[in-house]
């Protein structure tokens, strides 16, 4: 069993992570002190992870898409998966939530496949370390639903697509394991009629996702949450 207060780069890198670096504390001392300012309520929706999620909040897209239910963005950009779980009882076991939507790993994959080492497996490891700290931390939990790790013109030029696929394939399998677990992949909606990427999906970075995506990313998400009549 794991006990998030254990939990280390030295213990972390024990169960086979490869850990470069730890950062964005600063980050999480924001989050906490909107908890002090904004204490959290138990069984709402959490957005927990990397840019991804926390640019959703650009152009107020987020409120926009996710207006009337109990939601809290909890993104970090530059976060890899080990420091979503180092970072995992300051940010996720206060809120107590009865959904998580998380998305992590393309950080680690693009990271560490240019040290030659192998980002999926360490995705695969950290994942699984995450499905565990919600079993033993948030017994109640509703679901978890991962939303894929995507392609982006940027990425794709650098050849980092075929890695980042494997850690999503990764992920799936371990999401197939548990019944309150749902692997997303939505990267189907990038696509135009001719099997490109959509230039104004992403912003200016060719890596990011545009307040245009998220506002149709928002209605899936929505919609899953609707479905699985976890919008409480």
């Amino acid at each position: 069993m794991l006990e998030s207060e254990a939990l280390n780069v030295s213990k972390l890198e024990a169960l086979g992570m490869i850990i470069p670096s730890v950062g964005l504390e600063d980050k999480i001392v924001e989050f906490e002190q909107q908890d002090k300012l904004h204490p959290p309520t138990s069984n709402g929706i959490l957005f927990y992870g990397d840019s991804d999620i926390r640019c959703w909040l650009l152009e107020n897209q987020f409120a926009k898409d996710f207006a009337g239910l109990p939601v809290v963005n909890r993104g970090f950009g530059g976060a890899r998966i080990w420091e979503t779980i180092l970072y995992f009882k300051r940010v996720v076991i206060p809120h107590n939530p009865s959904v998580i939507i998380y998305n992590c790993g393309d950080n680690d994959v693009c990271a560490l496949s240019r040290l030659g080492e192998d980002g999926p497996k360490n995705v695969e490891i950290g994942f699984r370390i995450i499905m565990e700290l919600i079993q033993q931390y948030l017994p109640n939990l509703d679901q978890l639903i991962y939303l894929s790790i995507h392609p982006a013109p940027k990425r794709n030029d650098g050849g980092f697509w075929p890695v980042q696929d494997d850690a999503n394939r990764r992920v799936e399998k371990i999401c197939d394991e548990y019944q309150w677990a749902r692997y997303e992949d939505y990267n189907h909606m990038l696509y135009d009629d001719d099997g490109e990427l959509r230039s104004e999906d992403f912003i200016e970075d060719r890596t990011h996702f545009s307040p245009l995506f998220y506002k149709q990313l928002g209605c899936h998400v929505r919609g899953l949450l609707e479905m699985n009549h976890v919008t409480r």
